[in-house]
């Protein structure tokens, strides 16, 4: 079921992420539904304005809407109350992409990144989930492609308060995207080495 709590938070999400000044970053945005569990997922990306295309640093976002979410909604919308936590659960990587080398060590980028936001989103920081780099290889070129992601992660809870206040929830997601265009900045910064386009 595609909710109306779930498409007003992606409106109010792209809307932040416009008026931050962060571009959007050449890939297309999705919608997914899967069809065995009923999740419903949004993915865009955003970098800082200006980058190269492709961005070498870029924040890709996932937002989920899981279906016990949906359930809990429709319970509330027909007027049966809330029995289970109604929650979206954001995800943003920080993908480096055309490194010239790897970094040494994970610490390499975590030493310059915050382990959690100082703020909170909906009442929850966004939290350091994992540290990934690696190697791709095309066998018909033989070429190689280096790359790292940095991986943030928050669920925001919706109580019956909450759902009804779009004050309060667009608020929180320009904490969201102002702190998105802060771990860019600082990410860009990070002294890696990186490919000449």
């Amino acid at each position: 079921m595609l909710d109306h709590l779930f498409l007003r938070f992606i409106a109010s999400l792209k809307a932040s992420l416009n008026s931050s000044m962060l571009e959007r970053a050449g890939l297309e945005e999705q919608l997914h539904n899967d069809l065995m569990l009923g999740d419903l997922t949004f993915e865009t990306s955003y970098s800082l304005p200006g980058e190269a295309s492709p961005p070498r640093v870029r924040a890709d976002l996932t937002v989920e809407w899981p279906t016990w979410s949906q359930g809990s909604y429709r319970s509330w919308a027909i007027g049966d109350g809330i029995e289970d936590p109604i929650e979206i659960v954001i995800e943003v990587a920080l993908r480096f992409t055309g490194l010239g080398e790897l970094p040494t060590t994970p610490l390499q980028l975590l030493t310059h990144l915050p382990r959690h936001s100082t703020q909170t989103i909906l009442n929850a920081p966004m939290e350091l989930q994992r540290v990934t780099v690696e190697t791709s290889y095309d066998i018909t070129t033989d070429d190689s492609e280096l790359s790292a992601e940095v991986v943030y992660e928050t669920t925001c809870t919706f109580d019956e308060q909450l759902i009804d206040d779009e004050d309060r929830v667009q608020q929180a997601l320009h904490q969201l995207t102002g702190w998105i265009s802060s771990v860019l900045v600082q990410a860009s910064d990070i002294p890696l080495t990186y490919l000449q386009l």
